[in-house]
C-alpha cells in the first residue's frame, strides 16, 4: 500500500508537469501527460475504495472479488468510491480521461488498421481535447499577441510557416499562429487548473475516511499538495510540478 501511495503520487506529479508544458509544438507530450493521469486517478480511486473496505472491514484488504477494481472505468470508479459528481469541465475532463483509459489511447493505431470499435465513431484524442480547451476559452477568454501586426509582416517578409493544429490542419497564417502562440501558456494553465481541482476531490474523500479509522500509511500525506491553500493564480503559473 505504501508503494502504491508513492507510485501514484509521482504520476500524478509527472501528469500535471507533462500536461503544463504540452502544446502545438510538442502534441506528443500531450499524449504522455492523458496516459500519466488517467492511470494516476484510477490509481487514486483504487485506493480510496481500499481504504474504505478497510473501514468497514477492521483493517483487513479486499480481494478483487470483493471489491471488483479490475478495470479502467474511471467513471464508475468514481462512482464506487462514493465521491460527488463532477460538473462542468471538470466532469467533461473526467469523461474524456475515462475514455482515454478505456479505448482512445489507441487511437492513432486502431485508425490506421481499420479497426472496428468505439474508436470508429470517434475524433481523434487531440482533436477532443481541443474541445475541451475551447470550452476554457470560452469560459476565461483568450489572450492576444501583443505587436502582432509588426511581428507577421516582419516574419511574412523573411520567412514561410507550416504547423499541424491539434486536428491535424495545415497551419499556415503568421498571425493566427501568433495568436495561438500567445494563448497556449494561458489555456495550458487553466487545464492544470482544473485537474488540480479533480484531484483535490480525491483528497479531500481521502481525508474524510481517514477520519474513521487509522491505519498506516497515512494515505493523505502522500497528497499533501493538492489543498485549498493554493491559490487559482499559483496553481495556472506553475510550470514545474516534478518537485512539489
Amino acid at each position: 500500500m505504501l508503494e502504491e501511495c508513492e507510485l501514484t503520487s509521482a504520476l500524478l506529479k509527472s501528469g500535471l508537469h507533462s500536461l503544463r508544458r504540452a502544446g502545438m509544438g510538442e502534441k506528443g507530450i500531450y499524449y504522455r501527460a492523458f496516459f500519466e493521469l488517467s492511470i494516476a486517478i484510477e490509481r487514486v480511486l483504487k485506493i480510496i475504495i481500499i481504504m474504505r473496505y478497510r473501514r468497514e472491514n477492521e483493517g483487513a484488504f479486499p480481494t478483487v472479488n470483493a471489491e471488483n477494481v479490475v478495470g479502467h472505468k474511471l467513471i464508475e470508479l468514481w462512482r464506487k468510491a462514493g465521491i460527488k459528481e463532477l460538473t462542468g469541465i471538470h466532469q467533461k475532463i473526467l469523461v474524456f480521461l475515462d475514455e482515454f483509459a478505456g479505448y482512445t489511447r489507441y487511437y492513432n493505431l486502431d485508425y490506421i488498421f481499420e479497426k472496428q470499435g468505439k474508436n470508429k465513431n470517434h475524433g481523434s484524442v487531440l482533436s477532443e481535447w481541443k474541445g475541451i480547451q475551447e470550452l476554457i476559452s470560452k469560459k476565461h477568454g483568450e489572450k492576444r499577441y501583443l505587436h502582432k501586426e509588426e511581428m507577421s509582416d516582419m516574419l511574412a517578409q523573411n520567412c514561410k510557416v507550416l504547423f499541424y493544429g491539434m486536428e491535424g490542419d495545415a497551419l499556415t497564417q503568421i498571425d493566427y499562429l501568433l495568436d495561438v502562440a500567445a494563448n497556449a501558456d494561458y489555456i495550458q494553465g487553466y487545464s492544470v487548473l482544473y485537474v488540480f481541482e479533480i484531484i483535490k476531490e480525491l483528497r479531500e474523500k481521502i481525508c474524510e475516511l481517514e477520519k474513521h479509522g487509522y491505519y498506516m500509511p497515512v494515505v493523505s500525506e502522500f497528497f499533501s499538495y493538492y489543498t485549498n491553500h493554493r491559490t487559482n493564480s499559483e496553481i495556472r503559473r506553475k510550470k514545474d510540478w516534478l518537485g512539489i
